[in-house]
């Protein structure tokens, strides 16, 4: 639905869609702006004009997860941990569709030197990849490519060797 204000002598003319950010223009008068939102609505529900969300950076993208998905799992408290992790390296500060598949394997090798296991590693990519996931399927970003997929995880150790006996 669209909202019509008067700026500075100016219509503006206010689109906003539950799939995507509002989308604004100024016209000189009331009847450009109502005839432009008339044609975007209409657009819009043909599904000829389809109005893509805003960029994210992955830190950006984890504080909406960290809000929105992380309450409703029963491990939240340790998803937190690994999100704010996550949120605190360089790598968080690149757009979403910008993170390549060389960056995470930078980060993997970066934190293999650190001495993290295999597993530790695994999990925190795992959160990563789950976060492609809801942008793809809920917040409307169908275009995403997630890196995590195509990316070597570590190994996992073999399992322990245990013996009964009698002593």
């Amino acid at each position: 639905m669209a909202t019509y204000r008067k700026r500075h002598g100016k219509w503006q003319a206010r689109i906003q869609t539950n799939s995507g950010p509002t989308q604004a223009r100024t016209f000189f008068t009331m009847r450009d702006a109502k005839l432009w939102a008339r044609k975007v609505e209409r657009d819009i529900d043909l599904g000829i004009h389809t109005i893509k969300p805003a960029l994210l950076t992955v830190g950006e993208a984890f504080k909406r997860y960290l809000t929105e998905v992380t309450p409703r799992k029963k491990s939240a408290a340790i998803e937190q941990y690994r999100i704010q992790a996550w949120r605190l390296h360089p790598v968080s500060r690149r757009i979403l569709h910008d993170l390549k598949i060389s960056h995470l394997a930078a980060w993997r090798d970066e934190q293999i030197n650190q001495g993290y296991s295999a597993n530790t590693i695994r999990l925190h990519l795992a959160v990563l990849s789950h976060l492609y996931t809801v942008a793809q399927h809920e917040w409307g970003y169908e275009d995403l490519k997630n890196p995590v997929q195509h990316l070597h995880k570590p190994k996992l150790p073999g399992a322990r060797e245990t013996r009964i006996t009698n002593k």
